[in-house]
Formats: structure tokens, sequence, C-alpha cells
């Protein structure tokens, strides 16, 4: 509801997907609000899915503003200033989120923390994918959150999946990669030194398949 309220107020929202299949533009049209809603809904919950291990989700989203930041040269452009103020806050929460400050003054994200950085992230992208003046293309937004859209999208087909076997659905399970890897005997530091590198990775792919092409 937030989501079409605030699509409404400002007429921002995903309208064409850019030239994906190189045969032109994928124009949206009115189904942009729709598939805006569902993309908003989906990245709030897949940021939500990776907040398994201390310091993971808000460092997902650190990186997805970097690059962002880095794309747009915001350091030397007064009106991208604000991009910077979210890394500063999450910057001082992950010193307290993975415990560098001591155990005792560990603070966590919660539900509402974690949807919230999602939110975040997807509406400042589709926002640079539609509206911006540069050339940053639909398709790189999805390579700056390609482990959290993976990761999301896996563990949708696999319950739905069970789901069409009788298992319930919304059942509690360790389904998500950060469960994976752990089942696999990597300590929670592995992990986010993994997760965290491939995602920095991923994105400066993306974006230097955005300048290229």
């Amino acid at each position: 509801i937030f989501a079409t309220c605030l699509m409404l107020v400002t007429d921002v929202y995903i309208k064409d997907l850019g030239n994906l299949l190189g045969f032109g533009e994928i124009s949206l049209g009115l189904f942009g609000i729709p598939f805006t809603v569902f993309c908003v809904v989906g990245m709030m919950n897949a940021f939500n899915y990776i907040d398994g291990l201390n310091g993971l989700c808000a460092s997902f989203c650190l990186v997805c503003l970097m690059s962002i930041i880095y794309f747009f040269n915001a350091f030397n452009n007064s009106n991208l200033f604000p991009l910077i103020l979210p890394v500063g806050a999450i910057g001082g929460f992950l010193m307290y989120n993975m415990g560098i400050f001591g155990e005792r003054r560990n603070v966590f994200l919660g539900d509402n923390g974690s949807q919230a950085l999602g939110f975040m992230c997807l509406w400042i992208l589709v926002y640079f994918s539609q509206y911006g003046e540069s050339n940053f293309s639909p398709v790189t937004a999805i390579w700056l959150v390609s482990i959290l859209f993976m990761d999301a999208l896996r563990v949708l087909i696999t319950r739905a999946s069970s789901g069409l076997r009788g298992v319930d659905l919304f059942k509690a399970r360790r389904d998500h990669i950060h469960h994976k890897l752990q089942d696999y005997g990597l300590s929670s530091e592995a992990i986010y030194s993994i997760l965290i590198l491939s995602t920095g990775f991923l994105s400066a792919i993306g974006l230097m398949l955005n300048n290229i092409f």
C-alpha cells in the first residue's frame, strides 16, 4: 500500500526495462505500476531473507549504494549528496551489529530494518534506471542485487515445488544461501566474506557492462 501511494504521489515506477533482449526498448506502460509493486515487495523480502548473519543484510545494501555513488560520482555532485548519508548511517550500524565495540553493545535490524533497507535500495535503483540523466540501464540494477535476487528466486521456486507436494509453504526452514554455506561447514566470517565479495564483484561486472554496452 505504501509503495502504491508513493508511486501515485511521485510518479516514479518502472516504465521500461530498457533494451533487455537486444530488440529495442521494452515499455511496460501502465503494467509498470503493479510490476513495480511486485518488485518492491520482492526486494523487501529478499533483504529480509538474507538477514541471517550479523552484518550481511546491511552490507549488501552498502555495496549497492556505494556502486551507485561510484557510478554517478556522487562525491562531486552536490545534488546527489543525500546518497552518501545512508552510507554513513549503515557504516555506524555495522560497527555495532558486527560486535566491533563488544558483544554487550550489539544492535540488530529486525524485520522492519531489513525491509526498510530493501525498500530504499529498490526505490533508488528504480529512480536512477528510469529517470536518471545518465545511461544507467535497468538491467544494471539487477547486477547490483544479483545474489539477493537469485537467492529469493531459488527459494521461491523450491518452496513452490514443496507446496505442490503438500509441504507448508510458510514453514521456517534452512534454505537460504547462507544456510546452505553453513551446512557445508563454513564459519559465519567466511560466509560473510564470500557473499559480500561476490556481490561486490558482480556489481563491478554490471557497471562495466553498462559502460561498454
